[in-house]
């Protein structure tokens, strides 16, 4: 519920709050899969379960906090129904593997 003491008299900022407030009443919680590469940049990450979702940053964390975000926004995005279809995802497995190269 939003309450009156969250009106402050900055009609801009108090807007963003009940709205945030609102929206938070139905915020869930899911994993995704993300894989990250660490490269000469940086790290590139990306969700493969999410087409087109990826992300970077000059640092791990960064990297991760870049495309948490990037997840977000792609779902923000995205139809319940096409959410609904999403959920739950899939379990990623990966490993090496040595190959021989002639």
């Amino acid at each position: 519920m939003v309450q009156e003491r969250f009106i402050w008299k900055e009609l801009g900022f108090s807007v963003f709050l009940i709205i945030s407030l609102k929206t938070s009443l139905y915020v869930m919680s899911h994993k995704f899969n993300v894989l990250l590469q660490k490269d000469e940049y940086g790290y590139f990450a990306f969700c493969p379960e999410l087409k087109g979702c990826h992300s970077q940053g000059d640092t791990f964390e960064e990297a991760q906090e870049n495309i948490r975000e990037a997840i977000e926004l792609y779902v923000e995005s995205m139809s319940k129904e096409e959410v609904d279809e999403l959920l739950p995802s899939k379990d990623l497995i990966t490993t090496t593997m040595e190959v021989e190269i002639a």
